[in-house]
């Protein structure tokens, strides 16, 4: 479940999710976890924020579970305590004091489950906690003027641009002006539109003009939606609209 694009690198977190069930098939439940777990810690919240979002968003009776349903009061179904579990995994790994790409991720996935239109207010509360935090991640600034592998600047660009088009849309039903109205704050370049697989490849061979090779649709509609909410653009209309 993702947002307009997928928040992730989907190869890389393959690998990673492939990694961890493998390593858990060895685990003896007592050594310290190894491999992606210790190497990149804050991957668990993130695996129990797409168990949320995907549980959050099944169907809620099923045949195979009906049964089980009608006996589970709300506090202990799946969702909710998978919903405690990623809190409490990004606690563990530090977030928000020591936030990364993935403890944010996941704060993100977890938290865009909770918006409600009627309460547009309280349920979109974190959007400001999130752009804080981005910021203090350096985000605002584009990866490639610190030489970051273009799949770690693609990743910054679709969390930053992602928060960008999630506080204009909370704006809009809530009345109230973005967060940031002014293109100086952030000079974050726009979302790719290449395919995952091929992030970081350069146009060449018999496929170089070939843009269903390389583009992926729903990239190029993600990045129009993003141009036509780009607050920075119209910093004088929604002025007038808030005045």
């Amino acid at each position: 479940v993702h947002p307009l694009v997928p928040l992730l690198h989907l190869p890389s977190f393959d690998d990673h999710y492939k990694q961890v069930w493998n390593w858990h098939e060895n685990w003896n439940q007592e050594d310290v976890p190894e491999g992606v777990l210790a190497e990149t810690p804050a991957f668990l919240p993130l695996l129990f924020a797409i168990l949320f979002t995907a549980a959050f968003t099944r169907t809620e009776f099923e045949a195979s579970d009906a049964a089980e349903t009608t006996d589970q009061t709300h506090a202990d179904s799946p969702q909710a305590r998978l919903y405690r579990l990623t809190l409490s995994t990004l606690a563990l790994v530090g977030f928000p004091q020591n936030p990364a790409l993935y403890s944010l991720t996941a704060f993100l996935l977890a938290q865009n489950m909770l918006i409600r239109e009627e309460e547009s207010l309280s349920s979109s509360s974190y959007i400001s906690v999130a752009f804080r935090i981005a910021q203090a991640m350096g985000m605002h600034r584009d990866g490639s003027l610190f030489s970051l592998n273009p799949v770690e600047t693609e990743i910054r660009r679709r969390i930053w641009w992602h928060l960008m088009h999630t506080d204009v849309m909370v704006s809009t039903v809530s009345g109230l002006p973005p967060f940031i109205l002014n293109e100086g704050y952030f000079d974050t370049q726009l979302v790719g539109e290449l395919k995952d697989e091929l992030i970081g490849h350069s146009r060449e061979g018999p496929n170089k003009d070939n843009d269903s090779f390389w583009l992926w649709p729903p990239y190029v509609l993600t990045v129009g939606r993003y141009q036509a909410t780009d607050c920075s653009k119209c910093e004088g209309f929604l002025r007038n609209c808030s005045d």
